[in-house]
């Protein structure tokens, strides 16, 4: 549709109209008449410039209203050419969720269409077109499956807990110090947890007569660490047989603490604080 100005407007009438003003006045039973070309750049429609015509036996005030009647007609064409110049020269944009989309919008009777392409990257829907088949198709787009989260991994930190709820008290308790000096700990304790031990480690302080640390005579230590592997069933015994220092002053031993560690890969720290001056184990 072309868009109409007012100046275009009267060499619309010029380039074209004369031929429907001139249908008009045939239409009302006029006899021939004479157009008079409007010039360009007048605002106004004299009566006098749409038509001269001739008298046939028709009074003057009947020509007079038909006068006024093709007037006022020929007015409306030309206000109705500005309408619809105006009414195509409307242009749309398309925005979608506040973005802009470039695309072309046809306006058809009225209506604006649009080209499927311009919302293939609409979220939320999903669009197929099949030339061959003549079909189209739009559906929601199906929800993502959430990824299901990674079973939590064992804690690595081992939590402390009272022995009594793990071990029994200790069936056998004692050392033993052999011609060298060296000191061998026996010790046994059953598993009376539901679980099955896969290692433990015993800590060891040592001390002399009178309460203070008594020192390894090689490495100087007074701490020691026992590791043993299971496994270690529930029911079942532990077993602590090993001549772990060489000590002359040595009066009493201390189990200090002993960490878990079990088949589901779960660990524990036993509070232990036992201790023995027992030096009657076997050598």
């Amino acid at each position: 549709m072309i868009l109409i100005q007012p100046q275009q407007s009267m060499e619309f009438l010029n380039n074209g109209s004369t031929d429907i003003v001139t249908s008009i006045f045939k239409m009302a039973s006029l006899q021939p008449f004479k157009i008079n070309k409007l010039r360009s750049g007048s605002k106004r429609i004299p009566t006098q410039a749409i038509a001269t015509p001739q008298p046939m036996g028709i009074s003057a005030g009947e020509i007079m209203k038909k006068k006024i009647y093709l007037s006022v007609l020929a007015l409306l064409i030309i206000l109705s050419s500005f309408g619809l110049g105006a009414y195509a020269a409307v242009k749309y944009s398309l925005s979608v969720n506040g973005k802009a989309i470039k695309t072309d919008v046809k306006v058809i009777n009225g209506k604006p269409y649009l080209a499927l392409d311009s919302l293939k990257d609409l979220k939320g829907i999903t669009i197929k077109h099949d030339p061959k088949k003549g079909t189209i198709t739009i559906n929601d787009a199906p929800a993502k499956t959430a990824t299901p989260a990674a079973a939590p991994k064992p804690n690595s930190t081992p939590k402390t807990v009272d022995y009594k709820n793990v071990i029994s008290a200790p069936s056998v308790f004692n050392y033993s110090v052999n011609s060298v000096d060296g000191v061998k700990l026996t010790w046994m304790a059953s598993n009376i947890s539901n679980k099955t031990i896969k290692y433990y480690t015993v800590k060891i302080s040592t001390y002399n007569p009178v309460g203070d640390p008594s020192y390894d005579e090689m490495s100087g230590k007074s701490k020691f660490t026992l590791q043993y592997v299971g496994p270690v069933k529930p029911g079942e015994e532990l077993v602590v047989f090993n001549l772990f220092t060489y000590q002359g002053a040595l009066e009493t031993i201390v189990i200090d603490e002993i960490l878990m560690e079990y088949t589901d890969g779960t660990k524990e720290t036993l509070k232990y604080g036992l201790k023995t001056s027992d030096s009657s184990g076997y050598e």
